[in-house]
Parts: structure tokens; C-alpha cells; sequence
């Protein structure tokens, strides 16, 4: 494998490969062990240990017979870096730093264990490195692949070059990358609650509007049959098989997302009335559809109303109403039982069109937050690149 440069260096900065012995003391992979579940047995960390934001991670842990492990002696120090040399393609060589654990841990095979020099280099240095690297999508450029796995080797990886500043400049970057990568965990955890509380936001302000029209004197009641009738796409339902990435014509099935494809059978359009609400039978999603679009897999069910009351109207009832989950089972049989009830058509109105500018308003919070994830995903990429260009 071609050696591999990963800055401009300057100054006194050096250009050494990860197998030289100013870098790391060792480069050591692991060993397999098929008991993985032994009762007080001893932890063998494996690849699910190493999570993809660079990360030690003990939520599961399997452990190997003592007698296993101390026969053969790979024993992990704190300070020590974990390359994982094996696992799907985009996932090999992803690394973290391993700052001890409550008790005295192995690992396998799948990961190589780094003891850096640490004269010359710190663990966080050579980890992030190597973290740079993944990011840039090099291991998954220069692993050899096999079937259903790909993988990195220790001569592969000893040939590596990175770049190795003085010390005290490795400090004083990795401090910089620290501190600028906690702010971005921050601003990453705050995105998130504002996400959950846009998420949530709907949901409250529906059970809100109709908790208000249910105490009003004004509203008539009668059973969720009465009010509805159940649509049949006479152009049958599209198989998940013939979903397209694009089309002339949107996909609309139970699933999450509004469209879920698109098709170009102009046949599978539906005939119906328009506009309808989808329920999902599965999955308890509810949908409002006033476009042209081909009905999805099966779980679709189809509502028109009969009576006095809007679409938009049944479509905000359904999403107020709570279903008990009864897993994939099917949910339509649990709204059957339900007793509808609406205002006169001015007051349903007047909830629409209030209810649709809270949608719109949750929906651009959504989208704001989505393109703030995209940036911040970008940033530690970015900012690694930069430090081992020496620019930062």
C-alpha cells in the first residue's frame, strides 16, 4: 500500500509511520474467543465496543472464560488506542481511546491494540489520527474486502504515516480539538431538544384544540363507521418492489414520510375522490392527501368522510386520538370503535386553518434543525482536517 501523507508538514513537524517504534511501543490484534457469554467471566471487548463517534462504549460487553484470557496475555492499559481492523466496509477503522474500565479487559481478534511512545507521541494524538482518517473515508477506500465483511491489517496499518508535532504542540492542538469538539456536543444536544420539543409541540397543541371543541355544547357525535367511508383503489396497491427513487407519480403508503416513492405506472393512480386520509394500519401513522398519487403496500387504508366535516378536519381527529400499539398487529379494527364528533363547519374551519399554521411553523423548526445536524456532522471532519494540515 502507497505510504500515506496526511498534512503539509513545517517546522519541526515529522512525517512517521504508526509501526515506527517513536510512535508505538506495540501494535497488537487481539484474539477470537467463540465463549462470549461466560458467567463472571472476563470482558472481551469486540467491535460494537467502538462506537463511530470515536468512543469506548460497555453497554454490551462479552466475556470469556479467565483461564482464556490470561493464557493469552493481551491485556488493555489506559491510554491505549483500539483500531477495529474488521467489520462492514465503512465501518473499519473506526478507533477510540481506552481510559480503563472497573475491571481488567481483553479484546478480539476484530481489534488491533496501540501502545503508544509516549516520549514522543500522546494516545489522543495517534487516536485521532486515525480518527481523521476514517472520516476521510480511507479505510474504507483501502480495506480489503471480503464477503460480508472488510478488512484493515496490522502490516497495512504499522505503513500508515501521520504527522507528529512536538509534544507540547500535540497538547495544545488535541486541547483545541477537545474544546472545540465539546462545543459542537453541545450545540448537537440542543439541537436535538429543540427537535423533540418540535416534534412533541403537535402533538400537544392538537390534544389541546380538541379537548376544547369536545367540552363545546355545538358538537354532534355518532360512531366512527357512520362518519366515514372506506375507499378501495380500484388500480390495486404497488408491491414495495416496485417503489422508484423518482417518478411521475408519488407513492403514498403507511409509512413515516409523507411520500415514500414514486412510480411510473400511470395506471396505479388513484380514481377516487380527493382529497382522503390515509391511515396506516400498522403503523397508526394518518395522512391528509389532496395530490394525484398510487396507493403503497398493504397497511394503507383509505377514509373519505360521509357527513358534515372536512377531510382536514377527520385527519386532525385521527392524529389526536391515542390508539393502544399492539405492535404490527392491525390498529384500524381500535378507530372503528371510536365515537367522532365535530363542530359546525365554521368552527371545524377555524381549527384547520389554526392547526395547519402550527404544522407549517413545527415543520420549518424541523427543517431548520435537520440542516443544523447536517453543519454540525461536517464540523468534526472538517476541524481534524484542519489540525493535521497544522492550520489550527
Amino acid at each position: 500500500m502507497k505510504e500515506k501523507t496526511m498534512s503539509r508538514l513545517s517546522g519541526k513537524w515529522e512525517n512517521l509511520k504508526i509501526g515506527d517504534p517513536r510512535v508505538c511501543q506495540s501494535v497488537q490484534p487481539g484474539f477470537a474467543c467463540g465463549d462470549k457469554d461466560v458467567t463472571r467471566g472476563v470482558p472481551h471487548l469486540r467491535m460494537n465496543n467502538i462506537t463511530s463517534n470515536g468512543f469506548a462504549d460497555f453497554t454490551v460487553v462479552r466475556r470469556i472464560p479467565k483461564d482464556v484470557a490470561e493464557s493469552k496475555n493481551r491485556w488493555l492499559e489506559s491510554g491505549d488506542v483500539l483500531f477495529c481492523n474488521t467489520n462492514s466496509t465503512e465501518l473499519v477503522g473506526k478507533t477510540c481511546l481506552f481510559e480503563g474500565w472497573n475491571e481488567p479487559c481483553a479484546f478480539s481478534n476484530h481489534l488491533t491494540r496501540l501502545r503508544v511512545n509516549t516520549q514522543h507521541i500522546l494516545a489522543q494524538w495517534l487516536m485521532l489520527s486515525l480518527r481523521q482518517l476514517w472520516l476521510s473515508k480511507f479505510f474504507a477506500t483501502h480495506c480489503t474486502e471480503f464477503i460480508g465483511q472488510s478488512a484493515f491489517n496490522k502490516d497495512q496499518l504499522q505503513e500508515i504515516r501521520i504527522p507528529v508535532p512536538p509534544l507540547e504542540e500535540q497538547r495544545r492542538i488535541v486541547s483545541r480539538i477537545e474544546a472545540l469538539t465539546r462545543r459542537a456536543d453541545e450545540a448537537r444536544r440542543l439541537r436535538q431538544a429543540a427537535l423533540t420539543e418540535a416534534e412533541t409541540f403537535m402533538t400537544t397543541a392538537l390534544r389541546q384544540e380538541f379537548d376544547r371543541i369536545e367540552q363545546s355544547d355545538s358538537i354532534k357525535e355518532m360512531p366512527f363507521d357512520d362518519a366515514v367511508t372506506r375507499l378501495q383503489p380500484q388500480a390495486g396497491k404497488l408491491k414495495t418492489d416496485d417503489y422508484q427513487e423518482s417518478g411521475a407519480l408519488p407513492i403514498v403508503d403507511q409509512g413515516q414520510q409523507l411520500i415514500v416513492a414514486y412510480t411510473d405506472q400511470a395506471e396505479k393512480q388513484f380514481q377516487g375522490p380527493l382529497p382522503v386520509v390515509v391511515f396506516g394500519d400498522h403503523t397508526r401513522t394518518v395522512k391528509y392527501i389532496d395530490f394525484p398519487f398510487a396507493v403503497g403496500a398493504d397497511g394503507t387504508v383509505l377514509l373519505c368522510p360521509t357527513g358534515e366535516f372536512s377531510a382536514a378536519y377527520l385527519a386532525y381527529w385521527l392524529q389526536s386520538r391515542k390508539l393502544h400499539a399492539l405492535g404490527y398487529s392491525r390498529h384500524f379494527k381500535l378507530v372503528r370503535e371510536l365515537s367522532f364528533f365535530f363542530p359546525p363547519s365554521s368552527d371545524q374551519q377555524r381549527s384547520v386553518t389554526l392547526l395547519d399554521s402550527l404544522r407549517a411553523k413545527t415543520t420549518e423548526l424541523q427543517r431548520i434543525q435537520h440542516e443544523a445536524e447536517t453543519e454540525l456532522n461536517a464540523f468534526t471532519p472538517a476541524l481534524l482536517a484542519k489540525a493535521f494540515r497544522g492550520d489550527l
